[in-house]
């Protein structure tokens, strides 16, 4: 029984230590590079070398979305030169952070906390717009912008200096509204 229970916790011992891949509730890495997701192991790499950039995949801009319900609207994107990482795991690396969607500047974005407002905030594709928070009618044109914010919240740029954010133009519609007046 001994030696039972001797090599029982020789393997929860092994089978512990991390030799392999670490994770965490922060989730994987969306740079292939950067596959451990733990603070200790962000602090002691210096992370994607930029420059920082991201696309909209969808919606395409001038698309028109007619809303049946919640007026929510998923923005997919890609990111690269960028890690994205929730807040607190990123260490010292400076190209690493989230994707903060906007929409209409600050008009349709609620404040959270001591940053500046936005929409949603995220690290996974996509990532949902809620038109709801407009604060006039959702019903129209609007602006969605994608940022990458640092650990920090602060904007992060492209190689040239730019705010790395991407931009597209939709029109949100009411299902059987024909645009027409009543």
């Amino acid at each position: 029984m001994r030696r039972f229970l001797l090599a029982s916790i020789l393997v929860a011992c092994s089978s512990s230590s991390s030799g392999g891949t670490v994770s965490s509730d922060a989730g994987p890495s969306t740079d292939a590079k950067f596959d451990v997701s733990s603070p200790a192991a962000d602090a002691a790499d210096d992370g994607p070398t930029g420059p920082a950039s991201i696309t909209i995949t969808s919606p395409t801009d001038g698309t028109t979305l007619t809303f049946d319900g919640e007026p929510n609207v998923p923005v997919a994107f890609t990111v690269t030169g960028f890690r994205l990482s929730d807040p607190g795991f990123c260490g010292t690396q400076k190209l690493c952070g989230t994707v903060w969607i906007k929409v209409d500047g600050d008009n349709c974005n609620e404040p959270t906390g001591n940053v500046p407002p936005r929409n949603v905030e995220g690290t996974q594709s996509p990532l949902t717009a809620h038109l709801e928070y407009c604060f006039n009618s959702y019903v129209g044109p609007h602006t969605i912008d994608a940022e990458l914010h640092d650990s920090d919240g602060v904007l992060v740029t492209d190689g040239a200096g730019k705010p790395a954010r991407a931009t597209v133009h939709i029109t949100a519609k009411v299902a059987g509204d024909d645009g027409g007046t009543d």
